[in-house]
């Protein structure tokens, strides 16, 4: 027989409804002495967040039926509560747990803003990256130099840190960031006193790559010739023809002596390469390469022997009746010539500073010191630093070379017999003077180019640089402060 229901069923919801709402407006009575007073726009979101969740739940538990366990028929009013309401009273308590967590996002404080920092100045930047190169830590050195360039395009710390990047792009190993770099340094400032440096490093880059590349192909039966050496010559060649007496110049002028034994070494193996496939005529002609691109090294009386041996071996000698003459005197007597010595350790890690920046992070130097050097005595003929300035700042001129040598400056434009359309001019690179010749005045860039075409070719070989007249002024009016 079921058990009588004292309260009935519809009552018995209703206090439970009647409890739940009362809950709820205690804790929104709660988050309104708490929260609403200091907050009051975010704590209307929250109550309404709050009240959206609260309906949810009466509806839920409202309409929701009971799938964990079937009713019995007319259980006691104390068994009915604890058995058949027990799964829906635990969705209640999770649900409004989950109530009061979305509540407590509505209402969050919200993150004060951060306080305004002081920009970085350029020499904080510049003394990062400096840290990073020391530590060897070329990648975080790179990004901080980058940084600084960005930032501070005409601050002096920015030009020593080109010249850093460029540093820490090749002991990265990145060569063809290094000779971008470099160059990139070249176009922006000809006139930099440490530009040398540059064109030493962007040959160093490749020199280094093509060695590598060397040192693989020994390895081989027949090997490749290094795709770069040609332009590692170019670049160390031009470094000392543009600066003669740098300091990197001798330096460059024992790698290219060491690069050409080496490139004839790496031939005369391609020419035996060949010898031993039978492929006579390639044996020939990478045997006269030994002798024709890289003349005076140690491999030339064995590629004078293998160029012979071939010729006979092709019957040259019969098909023309007449001896080659395309080697080499071979007596017997002679000795071998020696390999050039090995480049020492290069001097990459010299970086030099700008004068710009030694003035920024030390005590102003004495005004004499920043003067125009007035030379002993001036080459009669050659014109000086006041003709320059009478040229109008519109025209333009040919930079031919730079050096420390005011005399032997004076003797190439006797050479060339330039002193009638030529002129210098002097400025401190390093503490010494540095004497810059340049030569004509032109209108235009164009005039310029063909005034170029029509050098001498002793003075093309300097490849001449187009400079602006008011450049070169700027660097007079500069020195003179």
């Amino acid at each position: 027989m079921p058990f009588p229901d004292p309260l009935g069923q519809t009552h018995a919801r209703e206090l439970r409804e009647q409890a739940r709402q009362d809950l709820v407006q205690t804790l929104a009575g709660h988050l309104r002495r708490n929260v609403g007073a200091q907050y009051p726009v975010i704590f209307g979101s929250g109550v309404h967040c709050f009240h959206v969740c609260f309906v949810f739940i009466l509806r839920f538990d409202h309409n929701t039926p009971n799938f964990m366990a079937p009713e019995p028929a007319q259980p006691p009013i104390n068994n009915r509560l604890l058995t058949t309401d027990m799964p829906r009273q635990t969705l209640s308590l999770f649900l409004l747990a989950l109530l009061l967590l979305t509540a407590a996002g509505c209402v969050t404080q919200p993150r004060k803003p951060d306080a305004v920092q002081e920009p970085v100045t350029a020499k904080t930047i510049y003394e990062k990256g400096k840290a990073a190169l020391t530590a060897n830590d070329f990648e975080a050195a790179a990004q901080q130099f980058r940084i600084l360039e960005a930032s501070y395009p005409d601050d002096p710390f920015a030009i020593q840190a080109h010249m850093e990047l460029a540093y820490a792009y090749y002991r990265a190993g990145d060569t063809a960031s290094t000779i971008a770099t470099a160059e990139r340094f070249m176009r922006k400032y000809p006139d930099n006193p440490n530009v040398d440096y540059l064109y030493y490093l962007r040959g160093l880059a490749s020199y280094d790559e093509t060695i590598a590349f060397i040192n693989g192909a020994e390895k081989t039966a027949d090997p490749d010739m290094p795709p770069m050496s040609n332009l590692t010559l170019y670049y160390f060649t031009e470094l000392a023809e543009r600066f003669p007496d740098s300091k990197y110049t001798q330096d460059a002028k024992v790698r290219i002596k060491h690069l050409r034994e080496r490139l004839a070494g790496l031939e005369l193996q391609r020419a035996k390469a060949a010898i031993e496939r039978s492929d006579y005529a390639t044996a020939a002609l990478h045997a006269r390469a030994v002798m024709e691109n890289y003349p005076n090294s140690s491999h030339d009386r064995e590629a004078a022997a293998l160029t012979n041996m071939v010729y006979r071996m092709l019957d040259i000698e019969n098909q023309q009746g007449k001896q080659q003459n395309v080697v080499i005197p071979m007596s017997g007597k002679e000795a071998p010539r020696a390999a050039p010595p090995k480049p020492a350790a290069n001097i990459a890690s010299q970086i030099p500073r700008s004068p710009a920046l030694q003035a920024a992070t030390s005590a102003a130097k004495p005004v004499e010191d920043r003067r125009v050097v007035a030379p002993s005595g001036s080459a009669p003929g050659l014109k000086r630093e006041s003709w320059l300035k009478e040229q109008t700042s519109d025209s333009y001129t040919l930079q031919l070379l730079g050096t420390v040598n005011e005399q032997s400056l004076v003797n190439f434009a006797r050479r060339n017999g330039i002193e009638d359309r030529a002129a210098y001019f002097t400025t401190l690179r390093d503490g010494r003077p540095w004497y810059t010749l340049v030569y004509g005045s032109y209108p235009d860039p164009v005039s310029a180019r063909a005034a170029i075409k029509a050098l001498p070719p002793a003075l093309r070989n300097q490849k001449p640089w187009i400079r602006r007249m008011s450049d070169i002024q700027a660097l007079i009016d500069g020195a003179a402060r």
